[in-house]
């Protein structure tokens, strides 16, 4: 999914083939942010501002239907699905900036509280075996950002993965668990890399030419990224070693330039 630039004060949403070819989807323009793609592919969750306020929707793909999956007054952004599709997880601000709650993806139950304290914090993945939730957070007085872990089960207490003196934000894990891609603006741009996960031994870097938001294939045999207005493909091989290919451009497009993240999401099958 890719959002579009489209009419005056909005944007669209539309599948794109790896040829770039479009498929209208929410073809309204409206303000929509931040999506994420059920574990099934059978359901999106995305955020929607609307008259200076922002809600989380759920859309069924299969009956072509949008339903509102949060009404207070306080803004919900940066949505994710657990690894089973059975919760949701987000960032709202209800009592202070960058607090994360959990709810119920059937929307039957009220969200609870996941992590409230004063670091500004948005889910960027979910581990497949549902142990971790990866994270890019900030302290409160305006500093860089930071990649951390929060363990699902036990304290709720941020694991520091990615902390240095630059911005390093948005990661995402490999399929196997083993790896993590994000983006750091180390060199003087933002560029993808990979590490290994729970613990870096080693650092590889994916993009030559600047690169945001890194996603794998969900076979974990290719990594995804945003270079300008190209959508970028990286060959690459995960288990006991990693490898990578060069990089080269599947299509360009126009991404929407009012979203800060999520302007595209992988399918599951990539």
């Amino acid at each position: 999914l890719v959002f579009k630039g489209g009419e005056l004060g909005g944007a669209r949403v539309v599948w794109l083939d790896r040829a770039g070819k479009e498929t209208p989807f929410l073809d309204a323009p409206a303000d929509y942010r931040d999506l994420s793609v059920s574990p099934d592919g059978a359901r999106i969750i995305y955020a929607r501002g609307d008259g200076g306020k922002i809600d989380l929707w759920i859309r069924d793909l299969q009956r072509d239907v949008s339903s509102r999956f949060t009404v207070d007054p306080a803004a919900e952004v940066v949505p994710h699905w657990s690894a089973d599709g059975r919760r949701i997880f987000y960032t709202s601000d209800a009592k202070g900036p960058g607090d994360l709650y959990v709810k119920d993806a059937s929307d039957t139950r009220d969200a609870e509280p996941l992590l409230v304290d004063k670091t500004e914090k948005y889910v960027s993945d979910v581990s497949s075996d549902g142990k971790y939730l990866l994270l890019t957070s900030r302290e409160p007085n305006g500093g860089t950002w930071d990649i951390s872990a929060l363990p699902l089960d036990g304290e709720a207490k941020l694991l520091p993965l990615v902390k240095t003196a630059f911005n390093e934000m948005w990661a995402t894990l490999s399929p196997d668990g083993k790896y993590i891609a994000y983006q750091s603006n180390q060199s003087g741009q933002n560029e993808i890399y990979v590490q290994e996960f729970p613990e870096a031994r080693n650092k590889w870097q994916i993009s030559t030419d600047g690169g945001v938001e890194g996603y794998w294939r969900g076979d974990g045999r290719e990594l995804f990224y945003r270079s300008g207005p190209r959508l970028m493909s990286v060959a690459v091989q995960t288990g006991g070693t990693f490898t990578a290919g060069k990089p080269t451009a599947m299509f360009q497009t126009r991404f929407a330039t009012m979203v800060s993240r999520g302007k595209y999401r992988r399918s599951p099958d990539g």
